[in-house]
């Protein structure tokens, strides 16, 4: 129902008073039809307050390499003939960010943020890893190249490394790769 003044005024205004059961109450109790009607529109409009000042709350929290989620997800690869390595960082709020360099100099400091993915994207990823049971993984191979995925959490951080996708689980090769795929990694700022 919309609140138009007009309609209250003209309509209402004049109408009889409606009367509480208890007619022996004083005269500033009673309540007329307008006002009855200002007060449902008075209701509306602080419910509407609240809801949206309720959702200005609802806002997603930006993170950086310094500032980290209590949860968030690391894809990368080491090695090879020029000795490169590659980080990049998954968070829960769609942010990623991206680190490129030569072995032993990469890192979170010279990290880049890139495009971000959805929040979604990162939870399939975490069913994916729960779904392979991540946690039970033991593997810690190194090699000439080294491909590594590490899931840290509130509580602990765990990370599978290994050296040869044709011989690595096939579930953590196709996360490994689903998560990488299709990733620019221009720097957005």
């Amino acid at each position: 129902m919309v609140c138009d003044i007009r309609y209250i005024k003209e309509h209402i205004y004049n109408s009889a008073k409606v009367r509480p059961i208890h007619s022996n109450m004083p005269q500033e109790h009673h309540f007329t039809i307008p006002n009855l009607y200002l007060r449902l529109c008075m209701q509306k409009v602080w419910l509407a307050f609240i809801c949206l000042l309720g959702f200005a709350q609802c806002n997603n929290k930006v993170y950086s390499l310094r500032d980290l989620p209590q949860k968030y997800i690391e894809i990368g690869s080491s090695g090879g003939f020029a000795g490169t390595a590659k980080r990049y960082y998954f968070f829960p709020n769609g942010q990623r960010f991206v680190s490129k360099g030569s072995m032993g100099t990469v890192g979170a400091v010279d990290a880049q943020e890139i495009e971000s993915a959805t929040p979604k994207d990162f939870k399939e990823i975490l069913k994916s890893l729960k779904k392979m049971d991540f946690k039970a993984i033991d593997l810690n191979e190194l090699g000439n190249m080294t491909y590594y995925i590490k899931l840290k959490t509130r509580k602990e951080e765990k990370g599978v490394q290994w050296s040869n996708m044709d011989t690595a689980p096939k579930a953590l090769v196709e996360v490994y790769r689903s998560a990488l795929m299709n990733i620019n990694t221009t720097a957005i700022n």
